[in-house]
């Protein structure tokens, strides 16, 4: 497996991209920087054997998908005092760590691209609870206040990624530069990048469209037909908008790649974690292994957007799916709700 030579770095060469993590995601990712010509790719990760099958061209998150490329992986965390801007492509649970290594490792203009979706787990100061759960821009503002970040996200399946298929991402800072340079980073790729300035409503987007297509998935193992669906991921969009709002962002941000975009492709089907697991447990079939974050993180939107004192009936639904209501007595309730303009 390659290792850098850091003695050697030249302050010329091309910009130093390091990617954190190794799973589907990352992977994905570290082969579409791999192969930019205008900039040197490595992937950082926990342990030797995947490092070795990422540096052979397989991705062991993929049950061994052949890469177009094989990646500079390793696991010598001293590449992130040598970083010029890293990708952090963890699940959320995983984000709070890594952020805490940056933070005592990377140099001070080294920004952080944050791909997860969901919600960090951090301590509680009010004491009450022992632990509450923030979006990525609410943790970053508290974990690394001075140090610039994006949000990479919309509709995108990690394999098709790898097969070279396009797609769409939008870039998302409050630092026009950031997100520009970001951007840059996919021009020679079939990646297609865009830019906004409202990271906190595509972290909303991210998060709460897990659980809307979770309940879509509810609703077709219920046999709803796509009249029900089409419902569900329409009024799923209206309620993520009113906690956009609510927490400061723009709900216009709904209207592309990281709202509507991918709401509708992680809806689309069982290819979705979050759609196979809702599939499931709408068809009393047992529930798949594979992590759905919506799962986890229905209850704690749900308790956001009651604390301030916003509707999100949908998300309040699958949050009572979760903890065993009768699935045909909350469609009904939802039905039941009072007449609204839209």
């Amino acid at each position: 497996m390659a290792q850098k030579d850091l003695a050697q770095k030249d302050p010329a060469q091309r910009p130093q991209i390091l990617i954190i993590g190794g799973g589907a995601w990352g992977a994905a990712i570290a082969a579409i920087l791999t192969k930019q010509p205008h900039l040197d790719a490595t992937c950082l990760v926990r342990d030797e054997a995947t490092a070795k099958a990422l540096s052979s061209g397989i991705v062991p998150r993929l049950d061994n998908m052949p890469l177009p490329c094989t990646l500079d992986a390793t696991t010598d965390e001293a590449l992130i005092a040598h970083a010029d801007a890293i990708y952090l492509v963890l699940p959320a649970a995983a984000t709070g760590e890594a952020i805490a290594l940056i933070e005592r490792t990377a140099r001070p203009d080294c920004p952080i691209i944050l791909c997860a979706k969901g919600l960090i787990d951090v301590a509680d100061t009010t004491g009450s609870t022992g632990t509450t759960a923030l979006l990525l821009p609410e943790f970053m503002k508290q974990a690394a206040p001075n140090r610039a970040f994006a949000m990479l996200s919309g509709p995108s399946f990690a394999d098709e990624v790898i097969k070279g298929l396009p797609c769409a991402l939008v870039a998302s800072s409050s630092s026009k530069a950031l997100a520009d340079e970001i951007v840059r980073h996919f021009t020679h790729s079939t990646m297609r990048l865009y830019s906004n300035d409202d990271p906190m409503g595509v972290a909303v987007g991210g998060a709460v469209k897990n659980v809307i297509a979770l309940a879509a998935g509810i609703s077709a193992g219920l046999g709803l037909g796509d009249n029900a669906k089409a419902a569900l991921i329409t009024r799923g969009l209206a309620e993520t908008g009113r906690l956009i709002t609510a927490l400061g962002g723009n709900p216009n941000v709904l209207n592309g790649l990281a709202g509507m975009g991918d709401l509708t492709l992680t809806a689309a089907g069982p290819h979705s974690r979050n759609m196979a697991y809702g599939l499931a447990l709408g068809a009393g079939k047992p529930l798949p292994d594979a992590l759905a974050e919506g799962a986890r993180t229905a209850p704690i939107l749900h308790q956001r957007a009651t604390a301030l004192g916003i509707e999100m009936p949908i998300t309040h639904a699958v949050t009572k799916a979760l903890q065993g209501a009768d699935l045909t007595m909350l469609i009904t309730e939802l039905l039941a709700r009072p007449p609204a303009p839209e």
